[in-house]
């Protein structure tokens, strides 16, 4: 019995030695069942033309951070538009430009005799004529034409229409640069008088032009820079008729009885001393 016992110990060992020889690898068993499958791989490239173009990029893809990128930095400043450099205003630009502003001013006209300071006297601002819008206007240029028309009529008071016209002896500078006539003399000796003309664009912005309106009513004005809706080529006018200063398209509308131009030359600014002195 032990004999037979080895005997089938024995025999078991061999086979499952030729098992692990033979029968116990899978690939001599079931290398028929088996199918060999080609794994599939992707393409070595790819259309990357929706990507952003990293040239475009500041660093490429990658740039350090900067204060800006923090959410409580306040925000940087507005960098200012560059603007055309400033230019300067000829004497008759900014002469149209005081009278334009005149027209801003809410004056009742009163003409009537007032009593007023000498030099650089006005009647109150509420108050004024035709005149007055000229006068004021010039005042906006350092020009004092009450002292101007006053020295020229004392000095020449016969070149004047004061003793015809209103039977004066003696020159009032109370009155006489409020007269439109006195104002046209002054014009003419002192200014330029220009050919009347029914040519638009011969008046030119700063240009003063007098009117005869009635009978016994003469007129003046200031030309702007500003033109007719109608003609380009004709410039608006500002003066005070009766409902104060306005702007107005009146350059034909009465007979022009003069044009003139009266720029005169402004004394230069004395600069500061500054010098100090030094007690010894």
């Amino acid at each position: 019995m032990h004999l037979n016992l080895r005997f089938s110990l024995s025999s078991l060992a061999i086979g499952c030695t030729l098992f692990l020889l033979s029968g116990c690898d899978p690939s001599s068993q079931q290398e028929d069942k088996m199918v060999k499958r080609d794994l599939p791989i992707p393409p070595m490239t790819a259309d990357y033309g929706d990507l952003p173009d990293v040239t475009a990029m500041r660093d490429g893809w990658f740039y350090p951070p900067n204060e800006t990128e923090d959410p409580y930095a306040p925000d940087e400043e507005t960098i200012p538009l560059p603007t055309q450099p400033e230019v300067e205003l000829t004497f008759a630009e900014e002469l149209a430009q005081a009278a334009l502003a005149r027209t801003m001013h809410r004056v009742r006209y009163d003409g009537r005799y007032l009593k007023i300071a000498y030099p650089m006297g006005d009647v109150p601002e509420d108050m004024g004529v035709c005149t007055d819008v000229v006068i004021r206007s010039y005042r906006e240029l350092g020009i004092d034409l009450q002292k101007d028309v006053h020295e020229d009529i004392k000095r020449n008071f016969s070149k004047y229409p004061s003793k015809k016209r209103w039977g004066l002896r003696r020159p009032d500078t109370n009155i006489d640069h409020r007269r439109v006539y006195n104002l046209q003399a002054f014009f003419e000796r002192k200014g330029e008088s220009i050919p009347i003309t029914n040519d638009p664009r011969d008046y030119k912005p700063g240009d003063l032009v007098t009117w005869q309106v009635g009978p016994k009513l003469p007129h003046i004005g200031v030309v702007l820079d500003m033109v007719s809706k109608e003609d380009s080529s004709r410039h608006l006018i500002a003066h005070n008729i009766g409902a104060g200063p306005v702007i107005d398209d009146i350059l034909f509308r009465y007979r022009i009885t003069g044009h003139y131009r009266y720029q005169p030359k402004l004394k230069p600014k004395q600069p500061k001393d500054k010098t100090k002195l030094v007690k010894g």
